[in-house]
């Protein structure tokens, strides 16, 4: 057999996204079996009660071996609930953002350790004693962005704990993945925000509409976990984008 040359590879890869793109347009059109991706912590809230015709990824599943925008890029999924890290430096060209929530971040432990159940904790105290973490459900691009923030905050230095406990970045729907965790009480200034992400073809498609739609209501009967729906505020002159500061009504 012949090895394939690079026309050959070029020419198949052109197949593959022109199928693709006939694949999805046949799932819209027929309003069945369209691809969802979900973080796990949005699963577990979300995901039994999304209209049918929208198919969810398992919840173990979360981080992708695959950038999971690349999939969305290439058609391999249609939708995609993401933190805004993973989307902070999106196209806004080749992708529409429809914004879901917002929460404030908070920090997490280990809800036997001794720390959760102090009251008030100031940044040395954490500091001391804890060293930062990383919850295997979290996508790349979110934890470096919590990475960055913590050694702002909580950088290590003389006089850390011998065997100090271990702290996550999360979300009030953290503890809906990991029931073992709790809050640490230690107000932080950061906003945690989520958007539904669609090629722009797709915005205002029934199948993408309604499904906002059922998100928006799965987020109003949690009202006890502070999420706040709120617009996208774009700075186009710097071309980044993020969470405005008003709140939806």
């Amino acid at each position: 057999m012949q090895p394939l040359k690079e026309g050959d590879d070029q020419g198949a890869a052109s197949l593959i996204a022109m199928e693709r793109k006939v694949s999805q347009h046949w799932r819209f059109s027929r309003e069945l079996d369209l691809r969802l991706h979900l973080y796990r912590w949005t699963n577990q809230l979300t995901s039994r009660r999304l209209p049918p015709y929208w198919q969810v990824n398992p919840a173990e599943i979360s981080v992708t071996k695959k950038p999971v925008i690349e999939l969305l890029k290439s058609r391999v999924i249609d939708a995609l609930c993401a933190p805004y890290p993973l989307i902070a430096k999106l196209d806004l060209d080749q992708f529409s953002l429809l914004p879901l929530y917002s929460t404030s971040l908070c920090l997490l432990a280990d809800a036997a350790d001794d720390l959760t159940q102090e009251r008030c904790l100031t940044s040395s105290d954490i500091k001391l004693g804890s060293r930062l973490g990383r919850l295997d459900f979290v996508p790349d691009e979110a934890h470096g962005c919590s990475r960055n923030i913590d050694a702002q905050i909580f950088a290590d230095g003389p006089g850390l704990n011998v065997n100090p406990l271990t702290r996550y970045w999360g979300t009030v729907l953290t503890p809906l993945v990991r029931e073992d965790l709790a809050v640490l009480d230690h107000p932080l200034a950061g906003i945690y925000a989520e958007f539904l992400v669609v090629l722009p073809e797709w915005k205002e498609h029934s199948c993408t509409v309604h499904l906002v739609d059922q998100l928006s209501q799965c987020l109003q009967t949690h009202s006890a976990l502070n999420l706040t729906r709120h617009p996208i505020s774009v700075d186009s002159s710097k071309g980044w984008l993020g969470p405005s500061t008003a709140a939806l009504d």
